[in-house]
């Protein structure tokens, strides 16, 4: 193993070095934010991006059917192929699953569901890359493409990824610096499709 990635399991093992969780703070995520109109109660699906010792990977809650979509653009290990591809991720939805539970009695009283309990599906046409840096960008296209069944096919290629990062950036309404960028450009941005 890379000393990178032992130093990495170190600092994940030290309980010290570890945030405490403020289940307080996550359930105010799930009320309406201003501008905003929604209720959690409403949602069909809660979209959770998740971070662990650098990759993402995301979690799709259908409220609907009470399955979890996995979504993590890492291969599995060798050593695990044949198994339930979802023994892999026991560990993750377990922790997972112990604060979302917590978290949604705390935004809807009458929550008494256990979403351990839940089915979970590992979509079959997730992307896979080796590299750990571009998973934060292959999660937000996932967030961005995702349909409910299914992704559509999304490149893994690193400029590609970035490059259609960027451009969301510098197309969002609020960005700070459009005031620094000429209106030509702002023009071109805008028709820029990636």
């Amino acid at each position: 193993m890379e000393p990178t990635v032992l130093n990495r399991e170190r600092n994940a093992a030290d309980p010290r070095l570890r945030a405490k969780l403020d289940t307080n703070v996550l359930a105010n995520l799930f009320e309406c934010w201003p501008d905003m109109e929604y209720n959690i109660l409403d949602c069909s699906q809660i979209l959770l991006p998740f971070c662990f010792l650098g990759d993402f990977s995301l979690y799709v809650f259908d409220m609907n059917t009470r399955s979890i979509y996995i979504m993590d653009s890492m291969p599995l290990p060798s050593w695990f192929k044949g198994n339930d591809p979802n023994m892999h991720y026991i560990h993750k939805i377990h922790n997972i699953a112990n604060n979302m539970n917590v978290v949604m009695e705390l935004a809807n009283p009458t929550w008494k569901d256990d979403i351990y309990m839940w089915r979970r599906i590992v979509p079959s046409r997730v992307p896979k890359t080796l590299n750990w840096d571009l998973s934060g960008f292959l999660v937000i296209n996932f967030m961005h493409s995702w349909n409910g069944k299914r992704l559509p096919c999304i490149s893994t290629t690193s400029s590609v990824l970035r490059t259609k990062f960027l451009v969301e950036l510098m197309k969002y309404q609020e960005n700070e610096c459009n005031d620094n960028i000429s209106e030509e450009i702002q023009k071109i941005i805008k028709r820029i499709s990636v």
